[in-house]
């Protein structure tokens, strides 16, 4: 993979104040070949950068402007940026989080790099409970939870199943669309013949 754009950008500030690599990983705090490694596409760029860089080099807001309008992650892949981004601020490796989420380091890696499009529920949930995050926002940026699912897991982060959730919104949107003709016995009655019907599927399971 070539310099990405932000590189260059990169490249040229260092190049305009006759610097080197290792004077501008000194001012991010990392070592120059994470640097290398951000500018060549192959880690994903810190959100801090940009104003670290900015401030410390005296960019103007125009040049600013740009920085950030040439991080090439920022509109692509936000999964994959907002996992890494999640990872770092935990100060866990790659393979820290793999462990803790009980998955394979490959996936961390495919998922942070875009290669991996569609996560399962089950992995995005994993990584959820190792980061320390809500459930409900990792799905919301992997794009797959919609604002009505993202109430639910709020209230209710165990379920694991769409299909649960789609259950759940289905039952409290009846309620909603008959709220006048519901009285609170009505309410009542419903939870118990839930609460039946739960028992029910308990004891033919047993059987």
């Amino acid at each position: 993979m070539g310099c990405t754009r932000y590189g260059r950008i990169l490249r040229q500030i260092r190049a305009q104040r006759r610097e080197v690599m290792q004077d501008m990983a000194k001012v991010l705090g990392v070592a120059p070949s994470f640097l290398s490694a951000v500018e060549n596409g192959k880690e994903r760029i810190p959100e801090d950068w940009a104003h670290k860089i900015a401030n410390h080099y005296g960019l103007s807001d125009e040049e600013l402007k740009k920085l950030e309008q040439a991080n090439v992650n920022d509109d692509k892949n936000k999964l994959g940026k907002y996992v890494y981004n999640e990872r770092v601020k935990a100060g866990l490796t790659r393979n820290a989080l793999a462990l803790k989420a009980g998955i394979s380091h490959t996936e961390i890696k495919r998922i942070e790099e875009g290669q991996r499009k569609s996560p399962s529920c089950s992995h995005l949930k994993a990584i959820a409970n190792a980061l320390m995050v809500p459930l409900y926002e990792i799905y919301q940026v992997a794009g797959i939870m919609t604002e009505d699912m993202s109430l639910v897991d709020k209230a209710f982060p165990s379920l694991t199943t769409a299909k649960q959730r789609d259950t759940l919104i289905k039952i409290a949107r009846l309620i909603a669309t008959n709220e006048d003709l519901l009285t609170d016995n009505d309410l009542d009655e419903l939870v118990m013949q839930v609460d039946m019907f739960l028992l029910y599927v308990m004891d033919r399971k047993k059987r």
